[in-house]
């Protein structure tokens, strides 16, 4: 989105990963998440940032919460100055 700030920009996010060294122990739903029926070894955490330039430092803050499809966990706030990778 655009705003009044001039080159502050925003974004909504969703992220999902899973990382796992035994292929036959993974498991998808169970109640070792946050919450009975829930996933338990996917992660899952959704959000909304802003991004700008400060000179010619790419800055972030995006602010987040991590939930297992069954309950939203407590909110978490991440900064980060530097290039995306």
């Amino acid at each position: 989105f655009r705003s009044a700030f001039g080159g502050v920009r925003g974004n909504m996010f969703v992220d999902v990963g899973a990382a796992f060294d035994r292929p036959g122990r993974f498991r998808f739903s169970g109640d070792a998440g946050m919450g009975p029926g829930g996933l338990d070894d996917v992660k899952i955490g959704f959000g909304v940032g802003a991004r700008m330039r400060l000179a010619f430092l790419p800055m972030r803050l995006d602010f987040g919460w991590p939930t297992d499809l069954s309950r939203v966990g407590p909110p978490q706030w991440y900064f980060t100055i530097g290039q995306e990778y």
